[in-house]
């Protein structure tokens, strides 16, 4: 699903980690309009992670765009925040329901 970056308009974005010495970092969702979920987006050789929470639209934990070029990829939140990382490729993984066997 390598195109599941561009398909993230109304995702709601539940937690971000940083793996600082291995330089990776993952992105949780909930799920998307076109994307069930839970899924997480998978970025690895992270040189830079920007993650504001000004709210200056107000609280929101969803995405009104995402994209990611040139291996800069940007989440535009509807609270008006855009969470950027650095990072030259990312892959898409399904993660399993929280307390599901």
């Amino acid at each position: 699903m390598d195109n599941a970056i561009t398909r993230l308009h109304d995702a709601t974005l539940v937690s971000i980690h940083l793996h600082w010495e291995e330089r990776t970092c993952e992105l949780s969702f909930a799920g998307a309009p076109g994307i069930p979920g839970p899924f997480s987006l998978l970025f690895d050789q992270v040189t830079e992670l920007r993650a504001p929470i000004a709210l200056p639209w107000g609280p929101s934990v969803s995405v009104l765009e995402a994209s990611f070029s040139g291996g800069v990829a940007t989440f535009a939140m509807q609270s008006g925040d855009t969470v950027t990382l650095l990072s030259p490729n990312y892959s898409f993984k399904r993660t399993p329901l929280r307390g599901a066997a």
